[in-house]
């Protein structure tokens, strides 16, 4: 899966840091390579040339499975997708045929055969996805982007009277599942991070050219 081998990437670059700051070079130096193989591997087995996306394999063939969802940005957030890459990402992330709805981002492209924009992971939005997506538009440099998808989650904060909910209709912004839920939380992460410039590590703040 495209988003399982990007947060094994996100962890092997935590324990790159870990491994820098305690002096084990040794270690750090093997999750480096592991790293540099693992981001060749998905650049090349999980990328697909003409319709410009990374999609899952099947397990013992490798083989694509040709579906547009949401954890083919989830690359970017793990810094996997090359410059080029990453900017025809963003195309079709921004695209309002695609991914960016009302309020985005939906979890299945909405020309999908089994999107519903209220269907459990095949159409509907989750704050925490959101907050993932939004790291990587601020890692890639997409700072614009970033603003604008949390100035719409702030947007259904306001229309719910600052209640956050589990997860919503990927094209109206109707509420589904539980309101105030946990991970609704990280609909203030994208705010703090992306319109205030704090970094994730939550350490290290970032004047954003804008």
């Amino acid at each position: 899966g495209v988003e399982q081998t990007s947060f094994l990437a996100m962890s092997e670059r935590a324990m790159i840091d870990m491994c820098q700051i305690t002096g084990r070079i040794e270690m750090r130096d093997k999750y480096v390579a592991r790293l540099a193989k693992r981001t060749e591997a998905i650049r090349t087995k999980m990328w697909d040339p003409e319709t410009k996306f990374f999609y899952s394999l099947y397990r013992d063939t490798d083989k694509k499975i040709p579906i547009k969802t949401l954890q083919g940005f989830l690359t970017m957030t793990a810094g996997l997708a090359s410059e080029a890459q990453a900017k025809e990402l963003v195309r079709q992330l921004t695209d309002p045929s695609l991914f960016w709805s009302k309020y985005p981002v939906t979890t299945s492209s909405m020309v999908e055969p089994t999107f519903k924009p209220d269907g459990f992971w095949r159409g509907d939005m989750w704050p925490p996805t959101n907050y993932l997506v939004a790291l990587g538009l601020n890692r890639y440099g997409y700072y614009e982007i970033a603003i604008d998808l949390a100035d719409k989650m702030q947007e259904l904060l306001k229309k719910y009277d600052g209640h956050a909910y589990e997860r919503y209709n990927g094209v109206t912004g109707d509420t589904l599942g539980v309101k105030d839920y946990c991970w609704g939380v990280a609909t203030w992460s994208i705010a703090v991070n992306t319109i205030y410039g704090i970094q994730e590590d939550y350490r290290t703040i970032v004047i954003p050219p804008h």
